[in-house]
This record gives structure tokens, C-alpha cells and sequence, in this order.
């Protein structure tokens, strides 16, 4: 995008009422107002559109910095603690559509960039930050510190063979000798910065000096104390290099996305909160926050947190002004106390809260957002009922939490049965586990216990399970009543086929299911699978639950024989082809049609596109006996999709 004003009416057009709603206020609170905040948070509700409408905002910032036209250079940073989802979301956020625009790397990796970065005018970087800003004790990639040693090598009265072993690590002594000798190009003037930054004070270059004495003859093994040094040393130079590549990255938009999960960086005392702060405290640059959980509601007993003060810490990032923080504080007592005493002035402050939160802060949620006003969520009155046994395995688990000194269990017996089978790292668990292993007598306990554990026997045959809690005995009939067990998935809400396939199903649509235990999921999934398993297996026979992929001949074998591949044609079976995905799209047919297809005329369609495909997928070799190869049709689609989607 050299010099090209970007079409932003394009962009704004995919977006939704709601979230160009948001992008207009976000952007001018960042941009445009007289007393702009160049800090702002789009808290909108999980499933909303976060990104998307981040990527307004990335628009009209770059439409808004091009008409100033004060910038050479515009650099959107994108930080994100998943390295996958930031490489993924970086895409996203690329408002151009051109690939070579977005780039995933570290920070510390920047001068093998720049170069590229300083020819274009418009670049999208992402970053995690474990791998950017935490960055002490730590030795890195290889890439890094390749980068290091070109750089210090010719450092004056410096141990060249020393620094090599230094910077080694972990790689194999041939595999980086190789990779020392290949050319590496960077920018010198980043390097310049960084080299200016290591010389202050000059303790560090004379560790570095005194450490490749240390490692001048190579060992297959350093001494434990070496070790640490060496990487607490390479933990600082990755550092002071970060230092050097925020100067020149020059960021004019940084976006935080679930920032909750790194919000020690946000105003820390930390080397990596430092490091941060000097990314997000750059000239004139914007910070996008995005978060749905930007904080939690309220602080429960026993939690070290204070919550309240956590989201004002928030709160106090955003402003970035003591005053406004101060402000605030005092409006939320006042409310506080209005709402105890049903003040007559409450909406009066209600009302200047908003005012001060919507400077900083924007919210959509799906229930004012819905017709209803009820987020399209059902609530049904759902009876449980008690039966003997659940009585007697509460009693059962009483007795043996008395005689292990653990805490009371109710909570725990009404939320999932079978906890001695599936608490893991729960402290009832340890306690028991601790007492097992002192050989302690509990052979009372364990014997009323007994009934009330999962037996091997009742799995071996693939018996009757009672799920042993009245909650989920309700959940398992629920789900079982309607025999949904017989269904590969779910029927779709808006079907673009014609088809009879459900038409016999009464299928609910998603339940949720909140619990305050990690053991409940794993309860729920291991005894709603294990029954519905159960009536499928069944339904052909009986058999060993402990043989079963023994038993039954499986469907989908891939095998080698003779240094061929065979069978490889039922891959295409489970191989999520894009392109097949473009060439046979049942929703675009419907569209196209105006009406829905059947499931013959779609396999019709299919098939004639597939095989003119096939057609112009011509095998290009021979197998030495004389057969023609037939890799090319499971292994042309991928190859097509490589050269058309990588």
C-alpha cells in the first residue's frame, strides 16, 4: 500500500450496526476529541465482535494518520498471549488484504525486519508477550541469538570462540557452527541503538567479556552456576535489544487483545511491565484495549484479589490521569451510598458515571441487543429428585472426609458423583491419596465408599451406569430422551439442504451449564459419552468396553506397504479442502438458486464440478513398475490449496 488512501466505507461496510457504532466512538475518543484519551477499552460481550470491530478502528486510524500525512511510515502492533491466534488475528486486522503486510515475530527479532518494514508504509506486526516483554533469565531462540553473536562478534579484545559457545544453548555444536557461517542481514541502525544501550555503564560488556573467557574451549556439559550466568547475561542483551527495537518499531496504534491475561503489564515494576510501558508510552501513539472479562464483578471470600482495586488499576491505565481516577473513585462511593439510602440524587450520579466510563470505555451486549431483550437464552424449570442412593453416597462421603481431617464435601456431592475417580489436583483428593500412601486404616470408609465408585465391571460389559447425582441423572435423561445419541451433529438452525435426515429428531438447542467445580465437565463428558457410547454400541452386539478398537474393524486406515502409500484416498473424507470449500458451497448454491437444494441435486453438482477438476489434474510421473501413480488424487487438492491459500 505505497502511497494508496484506503477505501474505509469498504471496511465499515462488512461490519455490523452495532460494532460501527462503536468503532465511530472508540476512534474519536482516540482521534478526534478536544480532550482525547488515546487510551480505550471495547469491553463488548464474548461472541460480539471484538475483532472486527478492531479492525474498523485500525481503518479509520490509517485513513486518519494518511491525511495528516505527518507520518513516513504507519505500524499497527497487535499483542496477544497466543502466538497462533495472534499470527491468525494479525491477518484479520490487515485492512489491506496483502499479505507481506502482516508479520508475526518477536520483538527482539525486529532488525531482520525492519528493512522490509521501512519500505512499505503501512505494517502490521504481532507480538505474544512471553515471548516480547518477559524476557529476563531467559535465553530465547535460536534466531536471537544468532543475531547476537553477528552483531558482538567483532567487538573489540571479545573471545570470538567464546561468545559461539556462550550463545549455543541448547542446539546441536554442528547444526550452529553451520548457521553461524551463513550471511545475516539486519539494520545498523537499530543495532546502533542497541549497542549504544549495552555500553551504559559498561557492567554488562564486561560480564559478556569475562563470561566468553569462561567458555572459550567448548564442553558438552557447563557447570549449573555458568549456566545461570550465561543466561541471566542473555536474558539482559535480549532485553536492551527490545529496548533499541521499540525506539525504532515507531508504533502508532497498539492493540492489547484479552489483555486481562497480561494486565501486569499495564503498570508494573517489572522489567517486562518496563518494557511494555515504553511500547504503549511511544509519541503520540494509541492503545486499544480488548477484553469481554476485563475484570471480575465482585471479590469472593478467600480470594487474595481485591477486584474493585483492580478495576480501577484498569481504569487508571486508561485515563492516564491521577485526577480523573481520583474523580471516579469519589463518584462510585457516592453512588455506592445513594443506592443504600435510595437518594433522590442516584441517577444524577448513575449518569456522570457513564459519562466519565464512556470516555475510556465501550460495552455491547447481546440482551439489549435482542428483540426480547433476553439474549435469545431460555431459562426452563428444570426438577431434580433425590433417590435413596444419592442419600446414602453423601453419607458415605461424610464418613471418609471425617477421617482424613479434610474439609465438609456437600458442595462437592451436589455438584458431580465419582469424585474419588475424577478429583485430580483437588485438596480432598491429595489429603486421601497422602493417607493411602501412610498406609492409614480407612477400610470403613472405603467399604460404605465402595458402591459409590466406578467398578470395572460395570464398564468392561458396558453395564448401566446410574450417572449418581441427581443433576446429572436429569442431564443424562434430558439428552437421552430424545435420542440425540443417534445423531453425528447437531441439525442446523438454518438448513440449506432439503433433506429428511432430521426429520424425526426433537433435538433442544445448546444447554449451558455453569459450575463453580473443575471436576464438573469432566464428570459430565466422561458419563454422557460413556451412556450414549453405550446404547451405540449395544445396538450391534455386545463387547468389551476395555477391547473395543480391538473388536470393531476400523473405517478410516491409512498403511504403507512396500514404501507405498495405500488408501490414501479416504483421506479426502477428512481433509478440510478450501478449496473444494470454494467450489461447492451448499449455502452460495442456495443463495444463487433462491431456494434450497435437495441432496441429489447438490451430489449432482458436486460431482460434475469435481470431475472437471479432476480433468485438469493430470498425474505428472509413473511408478518404476510400470502403474500410473495415483497419489495426484489425494494429493493434488493439498497441493492446490498450498499455491492458492498458504
Amino acid at each position: 500500500m505505497n502511497g494508496e488512501m484506503l477505501d474505509v466505507n469498504a471496511v465499515l461496510a462488512s461490519l455490523k450496526d452495532f460494532q460501527r457504532k462503536t468503532v465511530v466512538h472508540a476512534f474519536r475518543r482516540l482521534y478526534l476529541s478536544k480532550h482525547s484519551s488515546k487510551r480505550f477499552l471495547v469491553a463488548d460481550e464474548v461472541g460480539l465482535g471484538k475483532t472486527l470491530v478492531a479492525r474498523g478502528i485500525v481503518a479509520k486510524a490509517i485513513e486518519h494518520l494518511q491525511a495528516e500525512g505527518d507520518v513516513d511510515r504507519i505500524n499497527i502492533v497487535y499483542v496477544c498471549s497466543n502466538a497462533a491466534i495472534a499470527q491468525q488475528n494479525v491477518n484479520r486486522l490487515n485492512v489491506t488484504g496483502q499479505k507481506d503486510f502482516a508479520l508475526a515475530t518477536r520483538l527482539t527479532l525486529l532488525p531482520l525486519e525492519l528493512p522490509n518494514l521501512g519500505e512499505r508504509k503501512l505494517n502490521f506486526v504481532s507480538f505474544t508477550p512471553g515471548t516480547t516483554f518477559d524476557l529476563k533469565n531467559s535465553t530465547g531462540v535460536r534466531k536471537e541469538r544468532m543475531l547476537l553473536f553477528h552483531v558482538l562478534k567483532d567487538l573489540p579484545d571479545l573471545d570470538r570462540s567464546g561468545l559461539r559457545n556462550l550463545l549455543q544453548c541448547d542446539v546441536g555444536t554442528d547444526k550452529w557452527r553451520a548457521r553461524l557461517k551463513e550471511p545475516l542481514e539486519y539494520d545498523k541502525g537499530l543495532i546502533a541503538k542497541f549497542m549504544k544501550f549495552s555500553g551504559e555503564g559498561r557492567e554488562l560488556l564486561d560480564e559478556l567479556s569475562a563470561l566468553c573467557v569462561e567458555f572459550h574451549r567448548y564442553r558438552g556439559k557447563w557447570p549449573q552456576p555458568l549456566k545461570k550466568r550465561r543466561n541471566r547475561l542473555i536474558g539482559q542483551l535480549r532485553k536492551r535489544l527490545a529496548k533499541a527495537c521499540v525506539d525504532a518499531l515507531e508504533p502508532d496504534l497498539v492493540i492489547l487483545d484479552e489483555f486481562q491475561r497480561f494486565k501486569d503489564l499495564l503498570g508494573g515494576e517489572s522489567d517486562a511491565s518496563e518494557l511494555a510501558q515504553a511500547l504503549m508510552n511511544y509519541p503520540d501513539v494509541r492503545v486499544l484495549l480488548l477484553s469481554a472479562t476485563p475484570y471480575k464483578m465482585l471479590t469472593l471470600y478467600g480470594e487474595d484479589e481485591n477486584h474493585y482495586e483492580d478495576f480501577l488499576h484498569t481504569l487508571g491505565f486508561l485515563y492516564d490521569n491521577n485526577k480523573h481516577v481520583k474523580q471516579l473513585r469519589e463518584d462510585l462511593d457516592a453512588y455506592r451510598v445513594a443506592l443504600y439510602q435510595d437518594a433522590t440524587n442516584g441517577a444524577e450520579i448513575r449518569d456522570r458515571l457513564q459519562n466519565r466510563l464512556r470516555k475510556v470505555i465501550v460495552r455491547t451486549e447481546r440482551v439489549p441487543a435482542t428483540r426480547d431483550r433476553d439474549a435469545m437464552v431460555s431459562e426452563p424449570a428444570v426438577e431434580t429428585t433425590l433417590i435413596e442412593d444419592d442419600l446414602h453416597r453423601a453419607r458415605a462421603l461424610d464418613q471418609l472426609t471425617q477421617a482424613i481431617g479434610a474439609q465438609e464435601a456437600i458442595e462437592y456431592w451436589k455438584s458431580a458423583p465419582y469424585l474419588l475417580n475424577f478429583m485430580k489436583k483437588y485438596k480432598l483428593k491429595t489429603i486421601f491419596m497422602e493417607h493411602v500412601e501412610r498406609k492409614t486404616d480407612l477400610s470403613g470408609p472405603l467399604l460404605a465408599m465402595a458402591p459409590h465408585l466406578l467398578r470395572e465391571s460395570t464398564l468392561r460389559g458396558y453395564e448401566k451406569l446410574d450417572p449418581g447425582n441427581s443433576r446429572l441423572r436429569t442431564l443424562v435423561d434430558h439428552t437421552m430422551a430424545n435420542n440425540e445419541w443417534k445423531l453425528l451433529w447437531l441439525p442446523p438452525s438454518l438448513p440449506y439442504l432439503k433433506s429428511d435426515a432430521f426429520a424425526d429428531a426433537v433435538v433442544q438447542t445448546k444447554s449451558l451449564v455453569f459450575s463453580t467445580w473443575s471436576v464438573v465437565p469432566d464428570v459430565i463428558a466422561a458419563v454422557c459419552s460413556y451412556t450414549a457410547e453405550r446404547e451405540r454400541i449395544l445396538a450391534s452386539g455386545p463387547v468389551d468396553y476395555f477391547e473395543l478398537y480391538d473388536s470393531r474393524k476400523p473405517l478410516l486406515v491409512f498403511r504403507r506397504t512396500d514404501n507405498r502409500l495405500e488408501t490414501m484416498s479416504t483421506l479426502l473424507m477428512l481433509y478440510p479442502s478450501p478449496t473444494l470449500s470454494d467450489m461447492i458451497d451448499p449455502m452460495k448454491l442456495a443463495l444463487d438458486r433462491g431456494d434450497r437444494l435437495s441432496a441429489t441435486e447438490l451430489q449432482k453438482i458436486a460431482f460434475e464440478r469435481a470431475g472437471e477438476r479432476a480433468r485438469r489434474m493430470q498425474p505428472k510421473s509413473h511408478a518404476s513398475d510400470g502403474r500410473r501413480d495415483q497419489a495426484w488424487y489425494w494429493a493434488g487438492l493439498a497441493q492446490r490449496d498450498v499455491k492458492q491459500y498458504a
